[in-house]
Parts: C-alpha cells; sequence; structure tokens
C-alpha cells in the first residue's frame, strides 16, 4: 500500500488558502475590541499601573514584531597585552556613546 497517483489524502490545504476557524475567531475578537473599545479603555482606568503595563506587554506581543536575540562569537588575535587603563578608558569611551 504506496502512495498511489492521484490521491488527495494528507496534502493539507492547499497554498494561500484561507484557514476559516483563524478567520472567524479574528473577526470575532475584532468585533469585540471595537464594539467596547471606550469600555476596555474604562476598564483599564480601573487597575493598577503594574496590571496597565502588564496588559500592555501582553498585547505588544500580538502588534509589534518580535524581535529575535543574536549570538555572535568574536575571536580577536592581538600582539600587545592590555592594560588596566586602556580597559577603563575603552570602557569610558563606550558609556559616552551609548
Amino acid at each position: 500500500m504506496g502512495f498511489e497517483k492521484g490521491n488527495k489524502y494528507g496534502q493539507g490545504r492547499p497554498p494561500k488558502s484561507k484557514n476559516i476557524v483563524t478567520n472567524a475567531v479574528r473577526e470575532l475578537f475584532e468585533r469585540v475590541i471595537t464594539e467596547d473599545s471606550e469600555g476596555i479603555f474604562e476598564d483599564l482606568k480601573e487597575l493598577s499601573a503594574f496590571q496597565r503595563l502588564k496588559i500592555k506587554v501582553e498585547i505588544a506581543k500580538y502588534i509589534l514584531p518580535s524581535l529575535k536575540s543574536i549570538d555572535t562569537i568574536v575571536e580577536i588575535s592581538q600582539d600587545k597585552e592590555i592594560s588596566q587603563e586602556d580597559i577603563k578608558a575603552i570602557k569610558e569611551e563606550f558609556f559616552e556613546k551609548y
């Protein structure tokens, strides 16, 4: 029982086709938010500053693009040693710029 030509089972959704359930949930969520937008803002005013900040962070996950961390490996080849004074000067210069 191998693959038979013309078999349509297991092919999944065609490319660029809409997911009906996801679209329905998205539309329902959008309707709930837009219809009661003033009530939502009133509810937020009643919360503590910490709770409001927590909600804003949670909402930002869905609005803002997520940032990726980047790992970098740096190899330094050096002929002379760096003194403590050089390290302090580099550190101060860095903190002045950034």
